[in-house]
């Protein structure tokens, strides 16, 4: 059993670093990488689509779809033989929909609510990311190798940048509106 059956199994919402999941049950289809292409929009908010595309062999054609590159970064990722075969992200913040659509709408949320900006300092940078009126800062400073996020007012050292990019992408999908949504962040 893979690890999304698994998680399917349990039959909950399950958040573990790295991965975040809607509350849908998970999908067994299997789609293709023209399915995928024919389901992703060519445009989102006004901003047309670039996509790249690698065959890798240990996971199949792997593409990547733009719609920003400047930051915040929106993104979509399919990967053809994978657990999870979709990932979107708005920057550092990654989201595993159920589906291409489901992906699209967290990705129209994010540019809708989150305002992000990057201060590039000698030993490292700054990461602040903005919803309304809280906020999550971020400073990973690669010569001391501290890594401090700043959570609503609340100031956290951490290990490595893994769990303070986890902390800081589960602090903010917890504070995207998704009221007028069918998502469950």
């Amino acid at each position: 059993m893979n690890r999304r059956d698994v998680l399917a199994s349990v039959g909950v919402s399950v958040m573990v670093p790295g991965v975040v999941r809607g509350s849908e049950s998970v999908v067994d289809e299997w789609m293709s990488p023209d399915e995928y292409r024919r389901r992703r929009p060519d445009s989102l908010d006004g901003m047309e689509v670039e996509e790249s595309e690698w065959d890798i062999e240990s996971v199949g054609t792997r593409i990547e779809s733009v719609y920003r590159r400047e930051h915040p970064a929106l993104r979509i990722i399919y990967v053809e033989d994978n657990d999870f075969q979709l990932w979107v992200g708005g920057t550092n913040i990654v989201y595993y929909p159920e589906s291409v659509s489901e992906g699209v709408e967290f990705l129209k949320l994010f540019n809708e609510q989150v305002s992000y900006r990057v201060v590039n300092s000698e030993s490292g940078f700054y990461g602040s990311y903005a919803i309304e009126d809280w906020t999550a800062t971020t400073n990973q400073n690669y010569t001391d190798g501290e890594y401090i996020a700043v959570i609503d007012g609340q100031r956290e050292l951490f290990e490595d940048s893994t769990e303070m990019r986890d902390a800081v992408q589960t602090a903010v999908l917890e504070r995207i509106d998704t009221t007028d949504s069918s998502l469950t962040l």
